[in-house]
């Protein structure tokens, strides 16, 4: 019986921590993106104060 309860538990972590995967991998490409905007502003920035 404690086993079974067990494996129950296990299934909704596991479950939980599927769940929680998707969401990063759903976000990811979101976020890479705004990283890459960020250093693409950063640079021009950076250009920017060199050139004056």
């Amino acid at each position: 019986m404690v086993i079974f309860g067990r494996d129950c538990e296990d299934d909704k972590e596991l479950k939980t921590l599927e769940t929680t995967a998707f969401k990063i991998e759903a976000v990811k490409p979101k976020i890479e993106n705004q990283q890459k905007k960020l250093n693409e502003q950063y640079i021009r920035t950076f250009l920017f104060n060199r050139l004056n």
